[in-house]
């Protein structure tokens, strides 16, 4: 039951205000960037190579396969 006020107690300084807050921040440094180049939304959608090929599905068997026996593995080294 201690632990309930403490937490309220870290809550309540976390949202206050520092005096760090109250003072202004100097945008004049990032008003003088120019704007970042914008780009087209379907060039940087494209992958360049493509993810699944015919292969995937005997890949994915084969680490499913090797990821159980290295779980097998780590229990049996738990155990020990």
């Amino acid at each position: 039951m201690k632990l309930i006020p403490l937490l309220a107690l870290i809550v309540l300084i976390g949202c206050s205000r520092s005096s760090d807050d109250n003072q202004q921040i100097d945008n004049s440094a990032a008003v003088r960037q120019p704007y970042p180049e914008l780009l087209p939304i379907e060039d940087t959608l494209v992958m360049d190579k493509p993810r699944l090929n015919e292969n995937s599905e005997n890949e994915l068997d084969a680490r499913a396969q090797r990821l159980r026996k290295r779980g097998v593995e780590f229990r049996q080294m738990a155990t020990q």
